[in-house]
């Protein structure tokens, strides 16, 4: 790696962390300037509509806060590679594979919020626990089973993998990986958020089509995120069947994972960032140190606000 190669990875991974710093930054300060709007025109108990919560979270990140991180980061060089093809039997193995993922991370995730509420001797509510009530359901979905999907997609996969795998096909998909489950703010969705962002870079970087990653994160979402809440709220019946289809899910992933783990290979390109320095180039520069300590402060007051 050339004394230019190692300039431009530091310029590249500082450019995307100011953009990621510049998206956190604006999220955070529309939705704080618009519920004090609300708030001051409605009062406050408006926002505790679960529709206003809801729309209120995704629509200043995915109208403003995403497509300025956007304009930033489009100027960087792109990596065009010949793309590998997937059928649907490897796409079903996938999908067992992100699921396992899922739960296995919400799980470190319920033990990391449970840790806290021990320590603080306090509760924790998160938004999503409520979201089922009322007639908000198909709002809920419509936003995590088919918007969430495709935005998430085209930015932390397709925009962001693309403009880093240049620098090495490790640090462009655990660091998309990372900043996916960063950007979900809070400690209940950032371990499975991170392992499943892990397993969409890959498949994004072997298959180059980014519709595979959107019918992946579809899926895990509407299982995970509707199918089962909705399951328990059931007759028992339906509450028992779900839950050892989950199970069921879940084992098979598991499996798979056990299985395919050791097939997993990453493509030497020329003048990326040696293996044991990726970290240094990826997180030791202006931009990624910024985004790094805005990352910190919204998983601090997420957890600040969500105890009770």
């Amino acid at each position: 790696m050339s004394e230019l190669e190692q300039r431009e990875a530091r310029r590249d991974f500082s450019r995307i962390g100011i953009a990621l710093f510049v998206m956190l930054v604006t999220l955070i300060g529309l939705q704080y300037l618009i519920s004090v709007i609300l708030a001051h025109y409605y009062g406050e108990q408006v926002l505790e509509i679960v529709w206003v919560s809801l729309v209120l979270g995704l629509a200043p990140q995915y109208l403003i806060s995403m497509p300025a991180a956007y304009l930033i980061i489009r100027g960087l060089p792109r990596q065009s590679i010949q793309p590998m093809r997937i059928t649907f039997g490897r796409f079903c193995i996938l999908f067992l594979i992100c699921y396992f993922l899922m739960m296995g991370g919400n799980f470190v995730g319920i033990g990391v919020t449970s840790a806290i509420e021990y320590f603080t001797g306090r509760q924790m509510v998160f938004f999503l626990n409520d979201v089922f009530e009322g007639t908000n359901i198909w709002l809920y979905a419509g936003s995590v089973v088919i918007l969430a999907p495709i935005v998430e997609e085209l930015f932390f996969r397709k925009l962001l993998i693309s403009r880093m795998e240049r620098h090495g096909e490790k640090p462009a998909i655990l660091l998309s990986g990372l900043i996916f489950g960063i950007v979900h703010g809070n400690f209940s969705q950032f371990f499975y958020a991170f392992a499943l962002g892990i397993v969409l870079g890959y498949v994004y970087v072997r298959t180059r089509k980014i519709g595979i990653t959107i019918a992946l994160h579809m899926l895990v979402n509407l299982i995970g995120g509707v199918l089962a809440p909705l399951a328990e709220q059931s007759s028992y019946g339906v509450t028992v069947f779900a839950g050892l289809a989950v199970i069921g899910i879940a084992i098979a992933g598991l499996v798979m994972f056990i299985l395919r783990i050791k097939k997993v290979q990453l493509r030497q390109r020329p003048g990326e960032i040696p293996n044991n320095y990726w970290g240094e180039y990826a997180f030791v520069n202006t931009g990624m140190i910024m985004f790094l300590v805005a990352g910190i402060c919204l998983f601090v007051s997420s957890t600040l606000a969500s105890l009770v």
